[in-house]
């Protein structure tokens, strides 16, 4: 009977020690960090202080995301320092591991092949081949970005 209570008795010593233990973090929510890009791209462009259009649908069973940058001619003439920071910031949020899984498309439309392939270089450099982000650079006169995500849709929305 001795041995039944001292059993008993290192047991819940244990979990008593166990529940004093400081707890392990969790990792981040995985399918917080799958559906965010979009908002974290929006913080980005919002920061670096450029305007933008956003349109989300749904095609079969994925949302699209797709996000239109307007620039302008003289920053982009003028390789402005802040639309160097936008093309870092959205080559930064779309090369994080988290996104790996999201096929991304990146269309950089510039009047001028010299501002494309400008472009194209500072986005290149930081997303450095990642297989799910696609460049393309394109002859546009209007000057713009756009970004297309594509992602699962959860629940039903």
């Amino acid at each position: 009977m001795t041995v039944h209570n001292s059993g008993v008795f290192a047991v819940i010593t244990a979990l008593f020690i166990a529940s004093c233990a400081p707890t392990r973090q969790q990792p981040p929510d995985l399918e917080q960090a799958k559906g965010d890009i979009h908002e974290r791209l929006l913080e980005a462009i919002n920061r670096d202080g450029y305007d933008y259009q956003m349109l989300t649908r749904r095609e079969g069973t994925e949302h699209v995301d797709v996000i239109n940058i307007k620039l302008s001619l003289d920053s982009l003439k003028g390789r402005h320092h802040s639309l160097e920071k936008l093309m870092t910031d959205i080559g930064r949020v779309c090369s994080r591991r988290s996104y790996a899984h999201l096929p991304v498309r990146i269309w950089i439309g510039a009047g001028d092949e010299e501002d494309q392939m400008y472009l194209y270089a500072v986005l290149a450099t930081k997303v450095k081949g990642r297989e799910n982000i696609t460049l393309i650079p394109a002859t546009d006169s209007r000057n713009e970005v756009v970004i297309t995500v594509r992602h699962p849709a959860f629940g039903g929305n």
